[in-house]
């Protein structure tokens, strides 16, 4: 009786001893490519097997020639914009990295499905500034952008990126945008109007001016005491307007059958 006891306890104490598990093998698995299709927007979406960093850059095979093509890449999904006036071949991923940094070089990749026609506008994702640089980030790739800077007269020079437009500055002043309308290559318009202000750091003391008029959504502008330009702005459904980041000084307000002058901000 004791012998069978002491080999049921020694038994016992074998399996509550288990041993250690080794710690997980590195990732060393290459990123690989599940599925590429035509997607909406302009755009071909391609899942990945994993989370990626980065691509040194995505090649385009068309029908007359070979093209280096935008595209960013959200976790596992890359988004490639590509000329859809043109057939696709196959597409070539140069030095696709994972989070671990393992690389691959994935080639001759066919894109399933059709094309989906493009009918969605092009809209502003976002804005932001450096001393002398204004940068606006589209949704996709622009042909060409109608849009102001304020007040007149201001130096700058201007250059569209497909995606991205650079705005080069000399001023020593706060500076209105204000974008009226974006066209992307399949001719769609965006006519939302956007408007921010730059550089607001420039002046210490902000004023603002804010009128009530009896006109519904329409365009006003605020005038110096020498004619010039500084702001433009829309009335609200109230008719209010306003104009933002302003110095000490006289000003004119001019809308369609409206002006009001020698206003003062001191």
């Amino acid at each position: 009786m004791k012998r069978v006891f002491f080999f049921l306890l020694t038994f016992f104490l074998f399996l509550s001893c288990g041993k250690k598990l080794p710690p997980p093998s590195p990732d060393r698995i290459k990123p690989s490519v599940r599925n590429i299709y035509y997607f909406q927007d302009g755009k071909i979406k391609i899942e990945t097997s994993e989370n990626i960093s980065s691509i040194d850059s995505i090649n385009i095979e068309y029908d007359d020639t070979i093209k280096n093509e935008k595209f960013y890449i959200d976790g596992k999904n890359i988004y490639l914009w590509y000329d859809q006036t043109k057939n696709v071949l196959k597409i070539d991923i140069f030095s696709i990295s994972d989070l671990n940094g393992n690389k691959n070089y994935i080639k001759d990749l066919k894109v399933k499905g059709e094309k989906i026609k493009d009918t969605l506008p092009p809209k502003i994702l976002k804005s932001s500034q450096t001393d002398t640089l204004i940068t606006l980030l589209f949704s996709e790739n622009v042909g060409k952008i109608f849009f102001k800077i304020l007040p007149e007269n201001i130096d700058y020079k201007d250059s569209l990126f497909g995606e991205k437009l650079v705005l080069k500055i000399k001023n020593e002043d706060v500076v209105q945008m204000v974008v009226d309308s974006i066209f992307d290559l399949s001719g769609n318009i965006g006519k939302d109007r956007w408007e921010n202000y730059f550089f607001t750091e420039k002046i210490d003391e902000k004023f603002s001016l804010k009128l009530t008029t009896d006109k519904i959504s329409e365009k006003f502008i605020l005038l110096d005491i020498d004619g010039k330009i500084l702001r433009e702005n829309i009335s609200d459904k109230d008719g209010n307007i306003s104009f933002l980041y302003l110095k000490r000084g006289r000003y004119t307000v001019k809308g369609e059958n409206f002006i009001k002058d020698t206003l003062i901000l001191e």
